[in-house]
């Protein structure tokens, strides 16, 4: 997928299985690194670095549009791990203990049903 633009920008990802609508979201850094994540999960889709000559190339694995990531059985380009969204109030009951960290409040489409 090529990235047609110098800015930051959100554009549609596409639509889930139950309709609901994916976007992703664009980052450049100053020095051309480009970083392009979906709010499915918030994995990240594309990674553009410039090789040893100074060429951007995508150093990613992953699904051209949000029903791969939704179909797939693979993590490519997963950033949160097997439990994000499902540690409610920022508590985690581990064996007897339950151990607290600070609950994140963005919004990410659920990737659980």
């Amino acid at each position: 997928m090529y990235l047609p633009h110098d800015r930051d920008y959100q554009t549609a990802f596409g639509k889930l299985a139950d309709g609901r609508e994916a976007s992703l979201f664009t980052l450049k850094a100053a020095n051309g690194i480009r970083l392009a994540l979906t709010d499915y999960g918030a994995a990240i889709v594309q990674l553009h670095t410039p090789d040893r000559r100074g060429k951007l190339q995508d150093i990613t694995l992953g699904y051209d549009d949000v029903r791969g990531y939704e179909q797939g059985s693979s993590y490519f380009g997963c950033t949160v791990g097997r439990y994000g969204n499902r540690i409610s109030g920022g508590h985690l009951p581990v064996n007897e203990h339950t151990t607290s960290s600070p609950a994140m409040t963005a919004r990410i489409i659920s990737t659980v049903a």
